[in-house]
């Protein structure tokens, strides 16, 4: 009898651990549920590679799966992913956009940024893992970040205003920054270190934080 006793508690433990763990990726999961346009600026400029441009371009409220997205001159679109992420694509730029976020979690890979400026403001690890955002020149782990990326001439510059970023260079080397600072990733050169402007606080100063 005690034998058994003790095999049901066994039992009733594995349980309880693995229907907790069930629940942590319900929930992780669901604040990764979707991208959703917050704002958008002359959506008629805005072109999505699957499907090209919209009747009507996009709204606000509406819901984007994966799929690359590119501005055109004067136009500018704000996306949210849940309480996770928000982000500004400014004109003359593109991203790409992976497929269902619940894919995610063992994988570090949220959004691709191809060229032009993005303004980004993460919140902190989900189930253990951190958003990421991959460039040409690398991949950048955040971590209650805020920060704008820019793609130009085969160069990025990682500008942190708050929390850390880890870039990864494609040749394995990382880098931890935090708090106010900035980095030049250039192809065949060793990174460097650049000043934050004001220009670039202020558009940080344009989007809500996640916390």
């Amino acid at each position: 009898m005690s034998s058994r006793m003790t095999t049901s508690r066994i039992l009733f433990g594995v349980a309880v651990v693995l229907l907790t763990g069930l629940a942590l990726v319900v929930v992780g999961t669901q604040r990764l549920a979707h991208w959703e346009v917050v704002e958008v600026r002359d959506p008629a400029r805005i072109r999505l590679t699957r499907g090209g441009f919209l009747p009507g371009g996009l709204q606000p409220g509406q819901e984007l799966g994966p799929t690359m997205i590119d501005t055109d001159r004067d136009s500018e679109l704000v996306l949210s992913l849940g309480d996770l992420l928000v982000l500004r694509l400014f004109a003359n730029s593109s991203i790409s956009l992976p497929s269902s976020p619940a894919r995610w979690l063992g994988r570090h890979r949220t959004l691709a940024v191809q060229r032009g400026e993005v303004v980004l403001s993460s919140g902190d690890r989900i189930l253990g893992r951190r958003l990421a955002i991959w460039t040409e020149r690398g991949q950048l782990l955040l971590e209650g970040a805020d920060l704008v990326v820019r793609c130009r001439d085969g160069q990025i510059d990682v500008l942190l205003l708050r929390g850390a970023a880890e870039p990864t260079t494609p040749e394995g080397a990382v880098h931890r920054l935090e708090g106010e600072v900035g980095m030049r990733l250039t192809e065949g050169a060793p990174p460097g270190m650049i000043p934050v402007d004001a220009r670039t606080r202020g558009l940080t100063e344009t989007l809500p934080r996640v916390e």
